[in-house]
């Protein structure tokens, strides 16, 4: 149950990631929430963003 979490919130950090780059020239405050949550998430498995990333494209 725990690996299918981390497996879930990869793909939620990824996503978020995404979004964030998305958003990042025309709302800056909203990508700003997106990437906080995205790292906050990643910081819940002893992760980074880059790692949690990395997991989530090793897949």
């Amino acid at each position: 149950m725990r690996e299918c979490r981390l497996e879930d919130d990869t793909l939620l950090i990824s996503a978020l990631v995404e979004y964030h780059d998305v958003l990042r020239d025309c709302d800056t405050e909203r990508a700003r929430r997106a990437w906080i949550r995205a790292r906050d998430l990643a910081a819940e498995h002893g992760l980074t963003i880059d790692e949690a990333v990395g997991q989530y494209l090793s897949r």
